[in-house]
């Protein structure tokens, strides 16, 4: 059974900065000065309950509740326990594409080890020192696109003309299979 609403009347003095701040929040609320008094009252004890929540929640592992930034220490923790799980997931996607790149690099470079041609004694160190020089200009315009702070190639981080000559064989006879 559902018991009669018991309504009781309570008095109180208010200062003058109180008693204005309760007119102006009832105002703005469209309530009635006492409207406005109780509603606070709800809002105010809601508050301290969600407050004694917390704090219980804080000693709850048999340590003395010490406070507020405890109970949110301890919900930071939880959040980043949670969160520890997604990152080791992603981490662990990101080895796997790590060692498929590898993989793919390794594989490429015994396809251009197939391809080419063993160097002729006399050619060696010249071969040596142009190759040298090409991927140093190689190295540098890698350099250049990984500075690139959007991480997007754009025209500014492509290879300059110079650079790509640089980096490109002096002539074809180089590469005797380009004829």
């Amino acid at each position: 059974m559902k018991r009669p609403r018991v309504r009781h009347e309570i008095r109180c003095m208010a200062g003058a900065e109180l008693y204005g701040r309760l007119l102006r929040e009832a105002a703005a609320r469209g309530l009635t000065l006492s409207e406005c008094v109780r509603r606070e009252l709800e809002e105010l004890y809601a508050f301290r309950d969600e407050l004694g929540d917390a704090l219980r929640i804080a000693g709850d592992d048999g340590t003395p509740a010490r406070g507020l930034f405890d109970a949110a220490l301890k919900g930071l923790e939880a959040r980043l326990a949670g969160n520890f799980g997604a990152q080791a997931e992603r981490l662990n996607r990101l080895g796997t594409d790590l060692a498929r790149l590898e993989a793919m690099i390794d594989r490429f470079y015994l396809g251009v080890m197939l391809h080419l041609e063993d160097v002729p004694e006399q050619l060696r160190s010249v071969r040596l020192k142009r190759a040298s020089e090409r991927h140093r200009a190689w190295l540098e315009v890698i350099e250049r696109m990984a500075g690139d702070p959007s991480g997007v190639r754009s025209a500014d981080s492509l290879p300059a003309t110079d650079d790509v000559e640089a980096a490109a064989p002096r002539s074809r006879r180089e590469h005797p299979r380009r004829r």
